[in-house]
C-alpha cells in the first residue's frame, strides 16, 4: 500500500514539474503580471497543413517526422473538440509572477514579495512594471498577460498555449519537449486585438 501511494505521489509530482517547466518556458521574458483567469485557445479558423509545419523545419533545425505530424493533428483536434479549462491560475502554477484580477491594483510591497528578484536592477524593473500597470491598467497594452491552460498531446511531448499581451496582441504557441526541456517550436497563430 505504501509503495502504491509513493508511486502515485511520484507521478503527480513529475506531472507538476513538467507543467511548471512548460509555464516557465512560456512566460520567459514576458510580463511579471498575469491575469488569474485562464483563457480559451483561439484556433477556430486554424487549418493544419503538414506542408506548413514542414516549412518550419529549416528555421527550427528540427527533424520532424510523420509521427510528429500525426500527434499535432490529434492535438489540434483535441483543442477544437474539448471544452476549455477556465480554472484560475494559482501562485504555485505561475511561480515568480503576480496573478491579478481584471482592473485590480497591485500593492508594491506585496508584488515584490511574489517575485524572486536577485539584483537591484531587477527590483527596479519590477517596481516600474507594477507602477505602470497600476497607472494604466486599462490602457497599457502589455499588462496583464492572459494565458490559456496548456493542452498536451497524448504522448506528452507537445503542448499548445495561447498568450495574450494585455489586450493588444497574442500568439498561439506550439511547444515540444526534448530531453525533458520544453521549447517553442512554432507560432501557430498570431492575434491582433
Amino acid at each position: 500500500m505504501k509503495k502504491a501511494y509513493l508511486l502515485i505521489l511520484t507521478i503527480l509530482f513529475s506531472l507538476v514539474l513538467n507543467s511548471q517547466n512548460l509555464m516557465e518556458t512560456a512566460l520567459k521574458d514576458k510580463s511579471n503580471i498575469v491575469l488569474k483567469k485562464s483563457i480559451k485557445i483561439n484556433l477556430e479558423d486554424y487549418k493544419f497543413r503538414s506542408w506548413e509545419f514542414f516549412s518550419y523545419k529549416d528555421i527550427l533545425k528540427e527533424d520532424f517526422d510523420k509521427n510528429d505530424t500525426t500527434q499535432l493533428e490529434e492535438l489540434l483536434e483535441k483543442i477544437k473538440s474539448s471544452k476549455p479549462d477556465f480554472t484560475e491560475w494559482t501562485e504555485n502554477e505561475i511561480r515568480n509572477r503576480i496573478p491579478v484580477e481584471p482592473n485590480e491594483s497591485i500593492k508594491l510591497k506585496a508584488g515584490l514579495k511574489k517575485i524572486k528578484w536577485t539584483t537591484k536592477t531587477e527590483k527596479k524593473s519590477i517596481k516600474k512594471e507594477i507602477r505602470e500597470y497600476n497607472k494604466h491598467s486599462k490602457l497599457w497594452p502589455r499588462y496583464p498577460i492572459a494565458l490559456s491552460r496548456p493542452v498536451y498531446s497524448e504522448s506528452g511531448n507537445y503542448a499548445i498555449i495561447e498568450l495574450i499581451n494585455g489586450g493588444s496582441t497574442g500568439k498561439v504557441f506550439l511547444f515540444k519537449k526534448t530531453d525533458d526541456k520544453w521549447k517553442v517550436v512554432a507560432d501557430l497563430k498570431s492575434l491582433v486585438y
